[in-house]
């Protein structure tokens, strides 16, 4: 107990020497000059040095108190010094100790599974191992989720990180499904994304709730679920699912007549009709033009909703057609020349003037 007081002692010193050193930096006669701010920044990086550095030397303290252990890192989100990483790698794989301080560990380790394939192996067996402490499970999941991303040991090993977060996609505990599904299919997985559209359609098999669910079959190409996410939208379990699954519907023909009613239907909720421009902007940009006119024509229409379906045009007849000055002027142009001179509302007013003025006049 005395040595862990000594070495927090001497971590508060560094930090208020430091500090000091901080604000003892001169000033310019405009103000804190570059030599000055640079002395700040160091010193503060200085003072989370010396904080880590305690905090690590009581945590891998094997002879101080576990509350003691834990209090001590509160607040420090990784250890990066090699040694307080090696160091909290062993107590994370070591069943000797307690399972907070275990679990703590590799949280503040985790990171090393994105570069080390040695401690990857080591710990992708607690992500589906239904003996593994439920705390311990769960904080595996998650590092191994991060570790997908990008990692070099990722690359190395990927046939064994996804079979281990395949295993864990149907891991009875809610949130250690959550993380092995939220990374197999950021990963592009078949059998993650046919798990997750099976559950939208048997909801008794659902791994997740069903707004999360189609949100994570779009995060690639929602394609091969359109038509499941079809019948969602009709037929949604609750109001979230069906604005998900709204937003990814403007690239599948058969539901953009639905879209259009419903962006067009002054009892649906802004959030979907909002969704739906979003979804018919993304899907058919072509064809925006002439299914938005009688929302931006309407001045009853929400204002946010007519000002941004005019953006969108715009933003589609200026980007995607290097044509756009040449045309024929359509039903859309001429519904913006009489609200840029007769709308009640002035934004509108200034909106469609703004819209003629880059897809009408030369530049």
């Amino acid at each position: 107990m005395r040595h862990s007081h000594r070495i927090l002692r001497t971590a508060a010193l560094l930090v208020a020497a430091s500090a000091a050193a901080g604000l003892a930096s001169p000033a310019s006669a405009q103000g804190v000059d570059q030599d000055s701010l640079r002395r700040a920044q160091l010193a503060q990086i200085d003072q989370h040095r010396a904080l880590v550095a305690a905090g690590a030397a009581v945590f891998l303290d094997r002879t101080v108190t576990p509350t003691e252990r834990l209090a001590a890192v509160r607040g420090i989100a990784a250890f990066a010094e090699s040694l307080h990483v090696a160091g909290a790698a062993r107590i994370a794989l070591d069943t000797a100790e307690s399972l907070p301080i275990r679990v703590r560990a590799l949280e503040l380790v985790g990171h090393r599974m994105g570069t080390d394939t040695s401690f990857a192996r080591a710990v992708l067996p607690f992500v589906a191992d239904s003996t593994t402490a439920l705390e311990l499970r769960r904080e595996a999941a998650t590092q191994t989720a991060f570790a997908t991303f990008g990692s070099s040991a990722f690359h190395a090993m990927r046939e064994r990180f996804l079979q281990a977060l395949r295993n864990a996609a149907v891991d009875p505990d809610l949130e250690v499904r959550r993380a092995a599904l939220r990374a197999l299919a950021g990963q592009g997985d078949e059998a993650a994304l046919r798990l997750l559209e099976r559950g939208l359609v048997t909801p008794g098999d659902a791994g997740l709730p069903p707004s999360e669910a189609v949100h994570l079959l779009g995060l690639n190409d929602p394609t091969p679920f359109f038509a499941v996410l079809h019948g969602v939208m009709r037929e949604p379990p609750d109001s979230a699912t069906r604005l998900v699954a709204i937003r990814l519907l403007g690239g599948y023909e058969p539901s953009r007549a639905d879209l259009v009613a419903l962006l067009r239907d002054t009892r649906e909720s802004p959030a979907a009709r909002h969704a739906a421009l979003g979804a018919l902007a993304a899907g058919d940009p072509q064809g925006l033009a002439e299914r938005v006119a009688p929302v931006v024509a309407d001045e009853g229409a929400p204002l946010d909703l007519r000002l941004r379906a005019i953006k969108a045009v715009e933003i589609i007849r200026t980007s995607r057609d290097p044509r756009v000055l040449g045309r024929v002027p359509d039903e859309f142009d001429r519904t913006l020349e009489r609200l840029a001179e007769r709308s009640s509302t002035l934004a509108v007013r200034d909106a469609a003037r703004g819209y003629l003025d880059r897809t009408r006049t030369a530049r």
